[in-house]
C-alpha cells in the first residue's frame, strides 16, 4: 500500500513496496519520491513503472532526451497501474495510468492537499481533518 502527498511545499511517501502477493518490503533501496534536477517527482503503483519513468526523467534533465514523454513500456503494461505527482518549473501535474488502460491521464494538480496510491483513501481523511 503506497501513499504519497502533495501540500504545494512538500511531495513524502512511504518506503514500503508490496509485490503481487501482499508481502510487504521494506529492504528495498529505491525512493518513491526523487528530486532530479529542477523537478521532484512522487510516484505510486507499479514498481518497474516507477523505475522506467525515473530513468525518463533523468534522461530529460540532463538533456538526453528532448521531450518529457511517458515511456512506452509503462502505457503498455496493461496488468498494472502508475501514478505520478510531477513537480517542475513551478507546475504540478498528476498523470494516472490505470490498469487494463493503455493512455495516460494528465491534469493540474486542483486539490491540495493531494494524496495518491492504494493508501491514499486513509490519509485524505486525515489530511482533511488535520491539514497541518
Amino acid at each position: 500500500m503506497t501513499t504519497t502527498a502533495y501540500d504545494m511545499h512538500f511531495i513524502a511517501s512511504d518506503i514500503a513496496f508490496t509485490d503481487e502477493n501482499d508481502n510487504v518490503h521494506l529492504d528495498i533501496k529505491f525512493r518513491k519520491v526523487k528530486r532530479i534536477g529542477n523537478a521532484v517527482i512522487g510516484m505510486a503503483g507499479c514498481f518497474r513503472c516507477m523505475i522506467e519513468f525515473t530513468a525518463m526523467v533523468v534522461s530529460y534533465v540532463l538533456q538526453k532526451t528532448p521531450e518529457f514523454e511517458i515511456p512506452s513500456s509503462i502505457l503498455n503494461r496493461l496488468d498494472k497501474d502508475f501514478v505520478v505527482i510531477v513537480h517542475m518549473d513551478g507546475m504540478c501535474l498528476k498523470a494516472t495510468k490505470p490498469k487494463f488502460v493503455n493512455t495516460i491521464q494528465i491534469e493540474n494538480i486542483t486539490q491540495v492537499p493531494t494524496v495518491i496510491g492504494s493508501g491514499s483513501q486513509y490519509v485524505q481523511d486525515v489530511l482533511d481533518d488535520c491539514p497541518n
